[in-house]
């Protein structure tokens, strides 16, 4: 791995920590405050955090089928991709 693979890697480790502490920090206000908790700021709050997990979710999907399919163009050809190939790659979402 490069130096700054290792920059990337770190930065999403935090960064996942982070959300990870949020998420615990809001169940917990939630458990303590029951209803009284649902007030406009603690809700928009909650869509942050709930944001956040799903941004990661999403993140970790693009990662998997991505890898798939680099799979499946790799083995299907000659074993490289070519431009064209590449450039339809990128664009699937």
């Amino acid at each position: 791995m490069t130096r700054g693979c290792l920059r990337v890697c770190g930065r999403q480790l935090i960064f996942v920590g982070f959300i990870i502490y949020f998420l615990v920090h809001v169940v917990n206000k939630i458990r303590k405050e029951k209803r009284k908790y649902f007030r406009f700021w603690n809700i928009l709050e909650l869509c942050t955090v709930i944001l956040a997990v799903l941004t990661c979710a999403m993140y970790g999907a693009k990662i998997l089928f991505g890898n798939t399919a680099m799979d499946v163009l790799r083995e299907s050809g000659s074993g490289k991709l070519n431009s064209a190939e590449f450039r339809l790659f990128i664009r699937v979402p």
